[in-house]
């Protein structure tokens, strides 16, 4: 399962890479949610958007130090992305750690949630993700627990986004603080 969802990520990779719109469309849910480092959000819409203006053009958009975790119909990839082109004619060129998360469904695994973090200093490019990390980890399980609980509700990008950026409090009081102001 693990070699699936990892080819699947990078077809995605190399869809954004290509600005390939039919490809992103079918790998991504309908209520897909992107959030960055900074905290910005996208949705399926957005990205389709973006792609297919041709805004940002890659010459180089590849993921290393994949790691898959799935639990039933829930698999997460986290990696490395190394990105650099134009965007807007403006020359980019950053790196950044993210996780991916896919679910199963009638029709094959979706991409329903993607968080990365803020672009990584130079200096810093070589450094361990932060999922490693075993608080994140932990709470980033019992995140995926709750969206297999809920399914596609509403309250997964809230409720993930809160979770997912809480530094270093232990993971109750994450939760705590999640449904509180949820």
């Amino acid at each position: 399962m693990e070699k699936t969802i990892a080819a699947l990520d990078t077809e995605y990779q190399d869809a954004v890479k290509r600005n390939d719109v039919a490809v992103m469309d079918r790998l991504l849910a309908d209520n897909f949610t992107l959030v960055t480092g900074s905290g910005k959000s996208y949705s399926k819409a957005d990205l389709l958007d973006d792609a297919r203006s041709g805004h940002i053009l890659y010459d180089h958009q590849e993921d290393s130090n994949q790691t898959v975790r799935v639990w039933g119909d829930t698999a997460v990839i986290s990696a490395k992305l190394k990105a650099s082109g134009t965007q807007g004619g403006k020359p980019f060129d950053y790196t950044v750690y993210f996780s991916d998360t896919y679910v199963r469904t009638p029709t094959g695994w979706r991409y329903v949630f993607g968080q990365s973090s803020l672009p990584l200093p130079k200096a810093a490019e070589h450094a361990a993700p932060l999922i490693f990390h075993p608080i994140v980890r932990m709470r980033l399980l019992v995140v995926i627990q709750v969206y297999t609980l809920f399914g596609n509700s509403s309250g997964l990008k809230p409720f993930y986004s809160r979770a997912y950026f809480t530094g270093l409090k232990s993971g109750a009081s994450a939760l705590k603080a999640t449904f509180k102001t949820a």
